[in-house]
């Protein structure tokens, strides 16, 4: 009886330094439904893009759900493919401005089932009101290594009531260099196969203080479909 009330104990004061919840990046993935999303081979969608100062431009996108080998096709012919960690384009845009449309746009749809991707590193942090809604947040930064640059970080915010993944800003690097903060915000929820996703993105600028500021684009994503054959797919960075 005596070990039993001291085990009992040792549970209370436990229980005073957590409050039992699960960690954001779980939380994600269970919304997300991101077990589903890796049972399939690949995905593939568009996004149509307007950002201010620069012309409205369209994406078509088909990635591995491992995110392995990624391709992209610009509306103006540029090509761009990712595999195994090498960099290729057809060479009708700068590289620079190639390899920045090919990460960014095709991470922001991705970025829920990356979580756990290697040298991640999420660490859970108190929630946050932003105008009036309440999300669970997480902070995810880099290993050497990883990504463009350790110095690249994400604030992910996770609705409390319903876990999606609502919003995210980040500082990330364009070019060479690191960018001003900015957040995309994500709406219009779909789904595909059971795996939500979001058809409708919004940038802004972002003030860790003040949070959400002034509209930068938006975004819209359709055509998104399941590919479970690939052969050819990724074997150069042509059409």
């Amino acid at each position: 009886m005596q070990a039993f009330m001291k085990a009992f104990a040792c549970l209370l004061l436990l229980s005073s330094f957590t409050d039992g919840r699960i960690g954001i990046v779980r939380l994600i993935e269970e919304k997300h439904k991101a077990e589903l999303f890796h049972a399939h081979k690949a995905i593939a969608f568009d996004v149509h893009l307007e950002l201010k100062g620069r012309p409205h431009t369209d994406f078509q996108f088909v990635s591995l759900t491992n995110s392995g080998n990624v391709k992209m096709l610009r509306s103006d012919g540029t090509t761009v493919l990712f595999k195994n960690g090498v960099f290729v384009t057809n060479g009708k845009t700068p590289d620079a401005l190639a390899r920045f449309d090919a990460l960014s746009w095709h991470y922001f749809f991705m970025v829920a089932f990356k979580l756990q991707d290697q040298g991640v590193q999420i660490e859970d942090l108190e929630d946050r009101n932003l105008e009036n809604t309440a999300y669970r947040c997480g902070k995810m930064i880099f290993k050497s290594g990883t990504g463009e640059t350790p110095k690249d970080w994400y604030l992910l915010f996770a609705n409390k009531q319903n876990s999606r993944l609502e919003a995210m800003a980040f500082n990330a690097t364009n070019a060479g260099t690191l960018t001003q903060p900015a957040a995309i915000r994500y709406s219009d929820w779909q789904s595909i196969g059971g795996v939500p996703y979001s058809a409708s993105w919004t940038f802004h600028q972002w003030n860790d203080a003040r949070g959400f500021g002034k509209l930068l684009g938006s975004a819209r994503v359709d055509h998104v479909r399941w590919v479970e054959e690939t052969e050819g797919v990724f074997d150069s960075a042509s059409k």
